[in-house]
C-alpha cells in the first residue's frame, strides 16, 4: 500500500510540476506541488539514515529503496503526462477554428445533441495538408435533428473552454466542436458503439423519463441526465449511484458466479468466466475509472480463489492503483477516481470496526449496511467538499435506503436488456419493473434533498488550511503514541512539525493586519448576465445581481455560491437587485438561501415577473431586512460606502420598463469610486449627467447592459473618465454583446476593457489612495 501511495504522490507532484512549466499554472500550484517533492524525498531519505533494527536492515532498504523509486517513477511520468497533455493538438487548436473531423460516436448523444466522438483522423478546414494526427475522444454538440448514424464525417467550429487555473484539463475536455454538418460514414467499425447504442435505444422505448438514470447506472452514460436530477442526487449525497461504480461491477460478476453456481459448473469454469465477463463488461462500458478499478480487483481475488492463495484488500487496491495510474496518470486529477478508491479504502479500512461497535443492532443486514453507508461517506466526504463545494450529512441515512434499491435496479435493467434483446416483450415487461425501482431511487433522492440541513454548501480549504489539518492530525497521532508509550523521538517530532504548522497559520491573520486595507471588485462570470461581488477591507461582503437562471441552469447555485464560498464568503452582509429582469436576479434565490444576508436591496418595482417573485419570497423568508433602492439610499461598511443614484421616485413612478428604474450605485473607498450601472439606458445616463456630472466621476465603470449600443453614452464616459470598464458578457451571446461601437469608444478614451467572456472571472484591488490594480483569478465554473 504504501508504494501505491507513494507512486501516486509522485504522480500528482509530477502533474502540478510538468503543468507549472507549461505555464497553465502559476506559483499557486507549484508550491504546493514542490513541497510534496521536498517532504517525500527527504521521508525517503531519511529511510536510509536510521533503517531500523541490525537483522531487519537489509529488508528494509530494499523496501525503502522501491518506494523511493516508484516515486520518482511517478514524478518522471506525471510531468510527461502533463507535458504530452499541454502540446496535443486539442489543447493548442485556437477557439472559433473550423474543423473537419472523422470517427465513430461512443453512444446516442443526449437531447440538446451532446455525445463523444471518437475521432480517427481530423484536420482544420482550409488548411493545406491534414491536420496535425487526432486519436482519442472530442467532444461535440450535434443538430438536435440529427441521424442515428453513429460513424460520421463532421464539420464545425472548435469551441474552446476558457482556461483555469489548476491542472489543464484533459484535451478531450478542452472544449467541444460545435457541429454544422454531419454526413454519415456508414456502419460503424467498432461493436461497442454499436451494442451501447441498441442499448440505449431498448431502455428509451421501455422506460420513457426514467432511460437517463437507467443509462447513466448501467452505460456511464451521463450525458442524457437532466440538471434537475444532477442537483437532487448530489444534495443527498447520493451522486455515485448516478456513476458506473465498485457496485455495478460486483454485480455483474454476482450474477455470473451465481449463474455458474445453479449450472453446477466448477470452480476452475466459474472463476474465468466471471472474469471475462467483468472484463467484457468494462470494455462496453468504455473503461471508467471506478469499473475498471473494480474489474481488476475482482479479477485478482477470482485469480488468488483459483490459486488458493489469500489475498489482503488493501494490496489489492494498491495493485489497482498502480496499474491505473500507470496506464492514466491525468486519472489522479479526476474526482471519480479520488472517490472510487477513497471509498473502497474507507470500507477496507472501517467497516469492520464501525459493524463491531454497532453490536446493538440485532439484524446484521442491517448493521453491515449502516457500517458500509458510513464507512463509504465519511470517507469520500472530504473529496465531495473539495470537488463540488457542498456537504451532505444527510447521505449518511439515504445511502442506508438507496444503495438496496440501486442493488436492485441494476440487475433489473442488465436482465431486462438481455431477456429484451432476444424477445422484446418480456425485456418490455422486466424493463417496467426497472422502471418502478428508479422510480422509488429517484423519489429517495427527492426526499433526502428536501431535509432542512441535510445539505449545506462549503468553502474549499486553501494551501495553508491544508497545512493546518496535516499538522493537527501529526499532533494528534503523536499524543495517541504517547498515551500508549513514553514519548519517543518521533512523537516529539510529530508535535513539533504539528506546532510549527499551528504557529504559522496563526501568524498569518497578523501579516496581513500589516498590510493596508484593500477593497475588492470580483465579476463574477455568471455567462449573460450579472452577479458583482463586493469584498470589504475587512473580509465583509456585499453582493450586485446573482446571475441567470434557466429551467436546465441556476448561475446563482452553480456558480455565484461556489464562487463566493471559494473566496470566504461564509455570509453576505447585503443583496443588491438592480432590476427584475432574470439575467440579473435568477440565481437570488438560491444566493438568499445559501448566504443569508443581513440586508436586501431593490427598486420594489411593481411587475409580476416570475423570477422576481420568487426572488422577493426567498428575500422574506431569509430573515434579512428590506431597504428600498432609490436615488439617495446608502449603505456604509468597514469604510466603504455604496450610494444609489438612481432610480429616484418619479422614475419609478412613471415607467414600467425594467432597464428604466435599474439601479445606478457608485462605490466610494478613500479617494477610489467605482461606478455601477446596472443596465440602465441612454436616458438615464444623461438625466445622471445633467443632474449632476462631478458625482460620476470615477476610476472603474461596470458597463451598462453588458455593452449594448443603447448605454454608454459619449457624454456618460465623458463625466465618468474611468480607468478600467467591466463588461459582464456571455462567450458568443445571441445579442451580439458587447457592441462593437460601445468597446471602440471605449479604447478610444484610453480605457482599459475587461469582459468576463473573453477574461473570465475578474478581481480589482483598490486601496484608499485611489490605485487600483486587476487579477483574473480561478473561475468557480464557466457561464455560458
Amino acid at each position: 500500500m504504501r508504494a501505491s501511495l507513494a507512486f501516486a504522490v509522485g504522480v500528482a507532484a509530477g502533474l502540478g510540476l510538468g503543468a507549472a512549466s507549461t505555464e497553465f499554472v502559476g506559483a499557486a500550484f507549484l508550491w504546493p506541488a514542490v513541497t510534496v517533492v521536498a517532504v517525500s524525498l527527504g521521508l525517503a531519505a531519511r529511510a536510509f539514515v536510521r533503517p531500523g533494527p541490525r537483522a531487519a536492515r537489509p529488508i528494509l532498504r530494499q523496501g525503502r529503496a522501491v518506494i523511493g523509486a516508484l516515486l520518482a517513477a511517478g514524478v518522471a511520468h506525471g510531468a510527461g503526462a502533463a507535458r504530452s497533455n499541454a502540446v496535443h493538438p486539442l489543447a493548442l487548436l485556437p477557439d472559433g477554428s473550423r474543423v473537419r473531423v472523422a470517427g465513430t460516436l461512443e453512444a446516442r448523444p443526449g437531447p440538446d445533441g451532446a455525445g463523444w466522438l471518437v475521432a480517427d483522423s481530423a484536420r482544420a478546414a482550409g488548411a493545406a495538408g491534414p491536420w496535425r494526427p487526432l486519436r482519442g475522444r472530442v467532444r461535440v454538440r450535434l443538430p438536435r435533428s440529427g441521424g442515428r448514424d453513429l460513424a460520421l464525417a463532421v464539420e464545425g467550429v472548435w469551441r474552446r473552454h476558457a482556461p483555469r487555473a489548476g491542472l489543464p484539463p484533459r484535451p478531450a475536455r478542452a472544449g467541444w466542436i460545435e457541429v454544422t454538418e454531419a454526413a454519415p460514414l456508414g456502419q460503424a467499425g467498432s461493436l461497442a458503439p454499436r451494442l451501447r447504442a441498441r442499448a440505449q435505444d431498448r431502455l428509451r422505448a421501455w422506460l420513457g423519463a426514467r432511460a437517463p438514470a437507467a443509462e447513466a447506472m448501467v452505460l456511464a452514460r451521463r450525458e442524457t441526465l437532466d440538471r434537475g436530477a444532477r442537483e437532487r442526487f448530489a444534495a443527498a449525497g447520493l451522486s455515485h449511484l448516478l456513476a458506473i461504480s465498485g457496485l455495478h461491477v460486483a454485480v455483474v460478476a454476482a450474477a455470473i458466479l451465481t449463474t455458474a453456481s445453479v449450472a453446477r459448473l466448477p470452480r476452475g469454469l466459474a472463476a474465468p468466466g466471471a472474469g471475462a465477463g467483468v472484463l467484457g463488461y468494462t470494455a462496453l462500458l468504455g473503461f471508467p475509472h471506478a469499473a475498471t478499478r473494480a474489474a481488476t480487483q475482482i479479477c485478482l481475488v477470482l485469480g488468488a480463489r483459483v490459486l488458493q492463495r489469500p489475498s489482503d484488500p488493501f494490496a489489492l487496491l494498491a495493485a489497482a492503483g498502480i496499474l491505473l495510474l500507470a496506464g492514466d496518470p491525468l486519472a489522479l486529477a479526476e474526482p471519480g477516481f479520488q472517490m472510487s478508491f477513497a471509498g473502497v479504502a474507507g470500507l477496507v479500512a472501517w467497516h469492520g470496526p464501525l459493524a463491531r461497535r454497532l453490536a446493538c443492532v440485532r439484524v446484521r443486514a442491517a448493521r453491515d449496511a449502516a457500517a458500509a453507508s458510513v464507512a463509504a461517506t465519511v470517507a469520500t466526504a472530504p473529496i465531495a467538499a473539495w470537488t463540488f463545494g457542498q456537504a451532505a450529512p444527510v447521505g449518511l441515512v439515504a445511502n442506508l435506503v438507496a444503495i438496496p434499491i440501486a442493488g436492485l435496479a441494476v440487475p433489473a435493467i442488465g436482465a431486462a436488456l438481455a431477456v429484451g434483446m432476444a424477445w422484446p416483450p418480456a425485456g418490455e415487461l422486466l424493463g417496467g419493473g426497472a422502471a418502478a425501482l428508479l422510480a422509488a431511487l429517484d423519489a429517495t433522492a427527492a426526499g433526502a434533498a428536501r431535509v432542512p440541513g441535510g445539505h449545506f454548501p462549503v468553502a474549499r480549504p486553501g494551501f495553508a488550511a491544508i497545512l493546518g489539518a496535516a499538522g493537527a492530525v501529526a499532533v494528534a497521532r503523536g499524543l495517541l503514541r504517547a498515551r500508549r508509550r513514553p514519548v519517543g523521538r518521533r512523537a516529539r517530532r510529530l508535535v513539533t512539525v504539528g506546532a510549527a504548522s499551528f504557529a504559522a497559520l496563526a501568524a498569518a491573520p497578523a501579516f496581513g493586519a500589516l498590510a493596508p486595507p484593500v477593497l475588492e471588485l470580483h465579476v463574477i462570470d455568471v455567462g449573460q448576465g450579472d452577479a458583482l461581488g463586493i469584498r470589504t477591507p475587512r473580509g465583509r461582503w456585499l453582493l450586485v445581481d446573482a446571475g441567470p437562471r434557466s429551467t436546465t441552469f441556476d448561475a446563482g447555485r452553480a456558480l455565484v455560491v461556489p464562487y463566493l464560498l471559494r473566496q470566504g464568503a461564509w455570509e453576505l452582509e447585503a443583496l443588491l437587485l438592480t432590476h427584475p429582469d432574470g439575467d440579473h436576479i435568477g440565481g437570488a434565490e438560491a444566493v438568499l438561501s445559501a448566504l443569508e444576508p443581513d440586508f436586501v436591496l431593490d427598486p420594489a418595482a411593481a411587475t409580476g415577473k416570475g423570477q422576481y417573485v420568487e426572488a422577493l419570497r426567498a428575500a422574506a423568508g431569509s430573515g434579512g431586512r428590506w431597504l428600498r433602492a432609490e436615488a439617495g439610499a446608502e449603505l456604509l461598511l468597514d469604510g466603504v460606502r455604496l450610494s444609489v443614484l438612481a432610480p429616484d421616485s418619479a422614475s419609478l413612478a412613471a415607467s414600467s420598463e425594467a432597464n428604466d428604474i435599474s439601479v445606478v450605485a457608485r462605490l466610494d473607498f478613500g479617494e477610489f469610486r467605482a461606478l455601477l450601472m446596472g443596465d440602465a439606458p441612454a436616458e438615464v445616463e444623461h438625466r445622471l449627467v445633467a443632474r449632476d456630472p462631478a458625482a460620476l466621476r470615477a476610476a472603474v465603470l461596470k458597463v451598462g447592459h453588458h455593452g449594448s449600443h443603447t448605454s454608454t453614452s459619449p457624454e456618460l464616459l465623458g463625466a465618468v473618465g474611468p480607468a478600467y470598464a467591466l463588461i459582464p458578457v456571455g462567450r458568443r451571446n445571441r445579442y451580439g454583446h458587447p457592441h462593437p461601437e460601445v468597446v471602440g469608444r471605449l479604447e478610444s478614451a484610453g480605457v482599459t476593457v475587461l469582459r468576463t467572456d473573453r477574461d473570465g472571472s475578474i478581481v480589482l484591488r483598490a486601496r484608499r489612495d485611489g490605485s487600483a490594480r486587476v487579477r483574473r483569478p480561478a473561475a468557480a465554473g464557466r457561464g455560458r
